[in-house]
């Protein structure tokens, strides 16, 4: 027996190694709920999506990771926080179309809380 790239070779047998096989990318449950990490910087994006599973931890089931144009590097911070929420639901929209819980999304940014509130206009 010979371990090789992940392989496992013996004779008249080649295996996948099993401790390489232990998944690093969950395929999405529709009946689990799912939260969004995002981050934007001055010239990059990142996402992260995952899902809580029945061993009550939360397993990654996508990630992106984008550069920003050049017109949207001028953007206040606050913009491409909200831009990258629009691109992670749009780039996930297939997964968390169908799903049965409300979608959590994580945001490092305090000025998008405003957006969540209602102001009192009297």
């Amino acid at each position: 027996m010979v371990e090789y790239l992940s392989l496992i070779l013996s004779e008249g047998c080649i295996e996948m190694d099993p401790i390489m096989l232990a998944p690093i990318l969950m395929q999405p449950n529709q009946g689990a709920q799912f939260h969004l990490e995002k981050d934007a910087s001055e010239y990059s994006t990142g996402t992260i999506l995952s899902q809580l599973w029945e061993d009550d931890k939360w397993h990654l089931i996508g990630f992106t990771s984008k550069s920003l144009l050049p017109a949207e590097r001028n953007y206040k911070i606050h913009n491409k926080e909200l831009l990258l929420v629009m691109q992670c639901l749009e780039e996930w929209r297939h997964i968390l179309k169908g799903t049965m819980h409300m979608i959590e999304i994580l945001n490092d940014c305090w000025n998008l809380t405003y957006f969540q509130t209602s102001p009192n206009l009297n």
